[in-house]
């Protein structure tokens, strides 16, 4: 990478990848090709963990923090906590 010019277009590992061009003589140019920003509506949120009480998931994977955070955030008003919270208690993560 010496004298090379590197475009890094990760997010959440930016500033460790950038220390790497670095230490092998490159000039790192951080520029994040996505932004992890949720979008959630509650409304659908509520009907979603309400369905649970049906047909609950075998499984909840999350390949980030942020879903998790998300509908946490999402879930956290009074009956919806304590549900959601015994849905995943009962289940497997990923």
């Amino acid at each position: 990478m010496k004298d090379k010019t590197v475009a890094i277009l990760e997010s959440r590992m930016g500033d460790h990848i950038a220390s790497l061009v670095r230490k092998y003589r490159g000039t790192p140019f951080s520029t994040p090709a996505l932004a992890e920003i949720p979008d959630v509506d509650p409304a659908h949120i509520d009907q979603l963990i309400r369905d649970w009480n049906s047909a609950p998931p075998d499984i909840f994977i999350f390949q980030t923090g942020v879903g998790k955070r998300a509908l946490f955030a999402a879930a956290d008003v009074p009956r919806l906590t304590d549900l959601c919270y015994g849905y995943w208690t009962q289940r497997k993560w990923s």
